[in-house]
């Protein structure tokens, strides 16, 4: 098996085994102790497994049955790149935005840096206003609009005209 061989199965168990089968005692397992994470929501990359648990369990809580399926992995030395659909339906707070009880579709991407075969950090792009949208949670909310503003999304909206400048 080659390394990129490698790395991309460990990155497609920690998918399966600790994302969708809930297996957040294998975290160790796939990932460095001092892993990053890096997402929009959290304002830039952070550094720790407590924060890559808090964030699962935030979308666990929102959408129970949440799945990640992987539509295209590629890897080239110690990277996976990785294109992924997250389905699932919203029974559960997600920030500001209340139980919908709506399913969503939503499309990602994530680059993943990998060091002695487990993840060191991962870089994760999501289509948020894709799942917003789906949500129905697009109105005139100030705790949305700050949520939103937060994670940069306001002025994806402002720029296509859905939200007032």
């Amino acid at each position: 098996m080659t390394r990129e061989e490698h790395n991309m199965e460990v990155v497609q168990r920690f998918m399966d085994e600790v994302q969708n089968a809930r297996g957040y005692d294998k975290v160790t397992e796939f990932c460095r102790p001092d892993q990053v994470l890096d997402h929009p929501e959290l304002g830039g990359p952070v550094r720790g497994l407590a924060i890559l648990e808090e964030k699962i369990n935030d979308m666990v809580r929102a959408f129970p049955d949440m799945h990640f399926a992987t539509e295209e992995m590629i890897a080239e030395g110690d990277q996976v790149a990785v294109r992924f659909t997250l389905t699932g339906t919203q029974t559960g707070w997600l920030g500001p935005v209340k139980p919908s009880g709506k399913p969503i579709v939503q499309s990602g991407m994530a680059v993943y840096d990998m060091k002695d075969g487990k993840i060191q950090e991962v870089r994760i792009r999501e289509d948020l206003l894709q799942m917003l949208d789906q949500l129905g949670a697009i109105p005139d909310n100030p705790r949305l609009l700050y949520w939103m503003n937060k994670t940069g999304i306001l002025k994806l909206l402002q720029a296509i005209g859905k939200v007032p400048k």
